[in-house]
């Protein structure tokens, strides 16, 4: 019998891990962590969430007035339905505490050993890219060559050498 190796999850298995939270009456519902594709929608719908990532103060009347929309639409990416409006529009039906031990936990789940240390991850990932001087290139792969003629142009020459005029 052939050794076998036992195979690890796939992306599949992997997908719905989540955090149960629950919310009432011996009930919980499962987020997840939101993906960079939910993360780069919030951030562009709601800049003040970037400024606010950024460990920067916000004026507490924009925060009071932008929260409950931040909120929905960070608990429906957290449920893998970023920038649905129902799924917003059922996540700011719920009460606010159920909301906050919601967000709470989309948070660990997006970022496991906090914001600050995935966002070093990030810009030391981009640092290398840079400074390899293959930023967006695969680095097993060669820039092509520059391409030369392999032929003499079709540009008629006198018997000087030199081109005729065009007519």
């Amino acid at each position: 019998m052939a050794d076998e190796k036992e195979q690890g999850l796939s992306l599949h298995d992997i997908a719905n891990l989540g955090e149960d939270v629950p919310v009432g009456d011996g009930k919980t519902v499962r987020v997840k962590g939101i993906s960079a594709q939910g993360c780069l929608l919030l951030l562009v719908r709601f800049p003040d969430l970037q400024r606010w990532l950024a460990g920067k103060n916000l004026p507490v009347n924009e925060v009071f007035v932008q929260a409950p929309n931040t909120i929905a639409a960070i608990i429906a990416a957290g449920m893998g339905h970023p920038g649905e409006d129902e799924a917003e529009e059922d996540a700011a039906s719920l009460p606010v505490e159920v909301q906050m031990d919601m967000v709470e936990a989309i948070y660990r789940r997006t970022f496991r050993s906090g914001f600050g240390p995935f966002a070093q991850r990030v810009l030391a990932l981009y640092g290398a890219a840079v400074q390899s001087g293959n930023f967006g290139v695969d680095p097993a792969t060669k820039s092509p060559q520059e391409l030369k003629p392999s032929s003499p142009t079709d540009t008629a020459t006198n018997e000087s050498g030199t081109t005729p005029p065009d007519k």
